[in-house]
């Protein structure tokens, strides 16, 4: 009766304040997550320029040659493959130690340091972007269970 009828009302409403509230949520997650990502490839775009110099200095017996041409190749099989840069920044940290090549050292670990952050921050938004979808999916069910008692209750009315 009046109490079920009470309780989806206040369910629509409730959840259409959701809604609402949500959408400027999910702005500014989005505006957040723009603004990390966009520093973090401004700082590796610095660093890559750098090392990118660096490595065209050396031309001949250029150690890190075969590793640059490893990761060049499997980023071509997988552009933008965070995993794929940090594999070989990883790889050229330890080549640069064993060179004692600290300048090189020092600018592959910031770089390794701006892909691992970067991964974490995709990982980290893409949860908070899959629960607020989880959240709208659960509102959008209890408003289509309110919309169907409301149906049920005006067929029951138009048969009497």
């Amino acid at each position: 009766g009046k109490d079920k009828r009470y309780a989806n009302m206040y369910n629509i409403i409730s959840n259409f304040e959701f809604l609402s509230k949500i959408s400027d949520s999910v702005r500014e997650s989005y505006d957040s997550y723009n603004k990390q990502s966009f520093a973090l490839c401004q700082q590796w775009n610095g660093l890559f320029e750098k090392f990118r110099e660096k490595c065209y200095k050396m031309k001949d017996g250029n150690p890190y040659e075969a590793t640059l041409t490893v990761w060049f190749a499997q980023l071509l099989q997988t552009p933008n493959s965070v995993k794929t840069h940090i594999q070989a920044l990883d790889a050229l940290c330890l080549l640069s130690f064993k060179e004692n090549d600290f300048e090189m050292l020092s600018m592959v670990s910031k770089m390794r340091d701006i892909a691992r952050q970067s991964q974490a921050t995709s990982k980290g938004y893409a949860k908070v972007f899959t629960d607020i979808a989880g959240n709208i999916d659960l509102t959008l069910n209890s408003l289509s269970a309110s919309e169907k008692f409301f149906r049920s209750e005006v067929s029951v009315k138009n048969k009497e």
